[in-house]
């Protein structure tokens, strides 16, 4: 496959990219790069660590028809970010035609990224690239999370790209690495990490648009979807766990399992709530409201669960 890169900064070409930060120590630049002749853009919250020593970085992908700033205006991660001083790269999903509905090939979904065979697992490799020809990035602690297709692209990630994602954390959402809408549910792509990867995967047990049990979505891309547990046990099984988890977290009707005596300490943990919908825990924001089901939460806070996550679970 041919791979070009280009590049498109947030100041003119003639300018440094030191004056880009002006007189802000957190900065944010939007890039593009190229794959297969189609441009994909992104955006990076550069903190001032990350100018002159390596730091974290977290890969936040947006639910399917929306965008990079639907991401943010759920999750308020970039204030995460700010705090804890780590990368924060917002990508945005795939649309030929639409700036905001956008979506991403996560396998056996959705929308225009799948129907036109996009290869984001590549896309999200090469922005890692150029995100590391402008600031420092740990190698070792490059993370990602997303919510519904964007958590689906995550688990992708983990599949195809474990040689440089240290960890994920998909939010209502599976591993769909196989067309559930077919009679025989045949494989769209093998997941084989090439390492274990640790993951915490958190889930709205009143999400009908991402139905924790499986079964028929009724989100707008519609379609069936496998359990839940499927995708905890892959990982598991790839990352040789104990079989019996441990609960690890509770509060209200919020609670977390966690498989250890992974490989490489490779932690699989399943955090559910009962009450929560299609949701992003501990955000106000309720989505899809009248479609998905399901109430917003304050029982778990998404962003302290997974920071702490992210945190321990760096590349070997």
């Amino acid at each position: 496959m041919h791979l070009r890169l280009t590049f498109a900064a947030c100041c003119v070409l003639a300018a440094s990219l030191s004056g880009c930060f002006g007189t802000d120590d957190s900065p944010e630049v939007t890039r593009s790069v190229s794959v297969d002749g189609i441009t994909h853009s992104y955006h990076l919250f550069i903190p001032a660590r990350a100018r002159s020593s390596a730091a974290p970085m977290v890969i936040a992908l947006h639910a399917g028809g929306s965008n990079a700033q639907t991401i943010e205006d759920m999750t308020h991660l970039h204030d995460t970010a700010r705090r804890e001083g780590f990368l924060y790269m917002r990508p945005e999903g795939y649309n030929a035609a639409d700036l905001v509905f956008r979506t991403w090939n996560a396998g056996s979904c959705c929308g225009g990224a799948e129907e036109a065979g996009i290869d984001h697992v590549a896309v999200i490799s090469r922005m890692i690239d150029d995100a590391e020809s402008i600031a420092h990035v740990d190698p070792k602690r490059i993370f990602v999370t997303g919510h519904s297709n964007g958590g689906m692209m995550a688990y992708r990630l983990a599949c195809e790209l474990s040689d440089r994602i240290a960890a994920i954390a998909p939010n209502a959402s599976y591993l769909m690495n196989r067309d559930y809408d077919r009679l025989l549910k045949p494989l769209v792509f093998a997941c084989q990490p090439s390492r274990p990867v640790p993951v915490l995967h958190m889930h709205g047990l009143s999400d009908t648009c991402a139905p924790y049990d499986g079964g028929q979505s009724t989100g707008p891309e519609g379609g069936q979807r496998p359990p839940v547990q499927d995708s905890i046990d892959a990982f598991v099984a790839n990352n040789r766990c104990n079989a019996e988890p441990v609960q690890t977290y509770s509060n209200g009707d919020s609670h977390c399992l966690t498989f250890s005596g992974c490989e490489d300490g490779a932690d699989v943990v399943l955090c559910t709530t009962d009450s929560a919908g299609h949701v992003w825990a501990g955000s106000p924001d309720l989505g899809a409201e009248g479609v998905c089901g399901g109430q917003t939460t304050e029982a778990l806070d998404a962003n302290s669960m997974l920071w702490d996550f992210f945190s321990k679970h760096p590349m070997p």
